[in-house]
């Protein structure tokens, strides 16, 4: 993490804030940029569920949680997590909502090396 010191030595105004998720309890919790001894944390910092005391991940203050009993949306909204998608913006498209639109968006979005490319071209070819 970065710290940057304010000027002065008013403590640093939170402008901030951003969805955490526990993935375990199926929650979510707007927590703002933390501060420590008066320095600005640039970044996201670790907060801990309420509930289960697991660390929450930072996922983006445009995430929109499904349903607590929708396990299907919150399996789709974890695997886009792992795959290393945010809810930073809201010119990412529409996120899909479906298993099977799932695989294809991760697999159109994955950035292939060019010897990945070389073994599709010949496979295909094959």
């Amino acid at each position: 993490m970065q710290y940057t010191r304010p000027l002065d030595d008013k403590p640093p105004r939170v402008t901030r804030s951003s969805h955490h998720v526990c993935f375990d309890c199926r929650k979510t919790f707007k927590k703002p940029a933390s501060t420590v001894g008066g320095w600005a944390v640039l970044g996201d910092a670790t907060y801990p569920c309420p509930d289960c005391k697991k660390p929450m991940q930072p996922i983006g203050k445009n995430f929109r949680a499904p349903k607590q009993t929708d396990l299907r949306a919150w399996r789709i909204a974890e695997r886009l997590f792992q795959a290393g998608f945010r809810f930073n913006s809201s010119h990412e498209g529409n996120m899909p909502t479906r298993k099977t639109d799932l695989d294809l968006f991760l697999a159109s979005r994955v950035k292939k090396t060019p010897a990945q490319h070389l073994i599709e071209r010949f496979s295909r070819s094959a």
